[in-house]
């Protein structure tokens, strides 16, 4: 956003009372934990969730969730400053009942993903606002994809495989990085070694048979460039999948689809 806004020290100004009522709730001693901990209960009352409710608390009546929750109140407050509070409650109330969706399948939901998700559509909450269908794809996207999925168009096929790519190296990622630096530097200096003493035998073998082969450096820029080739080509599939349900994101009615009542 353009500029820097202090909800919370309006909010102060203009209901000292209600904030104080809020203030004698709150059990942190710093400033900062002061001010998650209004941001929390701000959230718990606006969203309107009445008795116990795992969302907030545990059954020890310790509050739970707190980045999320937390991070929601400030994006209720932000709905208050901007006059649009019925519409950030309405947005509250779509993670809230993601949450809900994750805790009745028995999965494990992801305070800090949720929060930083908040945060994103709160730092562009007039832009989210004034574009609904964007606002429904990022929701969409971001906390019920798998109903998305259902409600769109099948990708090309080359995109999906794309994407099953993707998905793929991402898993083979966390497997290699479990495994340490160490391990990968042996394994870089045994492939150097092996790769050596290969291109020595190669070399003379292409030498008595004629053959022909790139040099390294032309290897890399003929592999780079089908890489962009490649990556052009995808980026367009992508671009025009978007385009093609973008009808299809307007016509959707979010509270119906993912099962929210305020």
């Amino acid at each position: 956003m353009s500029k820097v806004i202090r909800p919370l020290a309006s909010y102060k100004k203009l209901n000292p009372e209600l904030y104080n009522i809020y203030l004698s709730l709150m059990d942190s001693k710093s400033l900062k934990g002061k001010e998650n901990d209004f941001y929390f209960f701000y959230c718990n009352f606006n969203l309107g969730k009445n008795g116990p409710d795992s969302f907030f608390y545990n059954s020890e009546r310790m509050c739970t969730n707190k980045g999320t929750v937390s991070e929601i109140g400030r994006l209720l407050l932000y709905g208050w400053y901007y006059n649009i509070e019925s519409w950030s409650i309405e947005i509250g109330g779509y993670i809230y009942n993601a949450y809900k969706k994750i805790e009745s399948s028995g999965e494990t939901f992801n305070d800090l993903d949720f929060k930083k998700a908040v945060k994103h559509i709160r730092e562009n909450i007039k832009y989210y606002y004034q574009n609904d269908p964007e606002l429904k794809l990022y929701i969409l996207e971001t906390f019920f994809n798998n109903k998305l999925q259902k409600l769109l168009p099948e990708k090309p096929k080359e995109l999906k495989e794309h994407d099953n790519a993707i998905e793929f190296l991402e898993r083979l990622r966390i497997v290699q990085t479990k495994k340490g630096i160490d391990y990968w530097i042996n394994r870089a200096e045994d492939f150097e070694t092996y790769i050596s003493y290969l291109n020595s035998y190669l070399e003379e073998t292409y030498e008595n048979y004629n053959f022909e082969f790139l040099n390294f450096e032309d290897w890399k820029k003929e592999n780079k460039q089908y890489d962009n080739e490649y990556f052009n080509r995808v980026d367009k599939l992508d671009k025009n999948y978007k385009a093609s349900y973008k009808n299809i994101i307007k016509k959707i009615n979010l509270p119906k689809e993912i099962g929210y009542n305020k």
